[in-house]
């Protein structure tokens, strides 16, 4: 009975600390991933990231579903990162604005408004 209780406390000398100290981390990234989000990627992905943005109704073809995309067994996120920082024939390459951090926050913050 010693040795669960010796374990508990220190797992959880571990576990909380960490649980703590991610959740300003946590709304800093969302924060960034909204602003950046926001800038360079709202006018054509759309309020969620679903490829419906005013801006992507003018071109030949539609914006991709980043949400759907991060949630696909079909595209890696180091796929994604990759098309977001160098572009492709559909889209600009944005590595000239963001790296590959920011990009992650715009997929935190993707990922977190399209919470149910």
């Amino acid at each position: 009975m010693q040795k669960i209780a010796t374990v508990l406390i220190a797992t959880s000398l571990i576990v909380l600390p960490s649980l703590v100290l991610a959740k300003p981390l946590e709304a800093n990234t969302l924060e960034n991933g909204k602003q950046n989000y926001q800038r360079l990627c709202l006018s054509c992905h759309g309020e969620l990231g679903h490829g419906d943005g005013i801006a992507g109704q003018a071109l030949s073809e539609q914006p991709s579903n980043i949400y759907q995309g991060l949630n696909s067994w079909f595209e890696s996120e180091a796929e994604l990162i990759d098309t977001v920082l160098n572009g492709n024939e559909e889209m600009p390459a944005w590595g000239n604005l963001l790296n590959e951090q920011q990009v992650k926050e715009i997929f935190t913050y993707i990922e977190y408004v399209n919470k149910d």
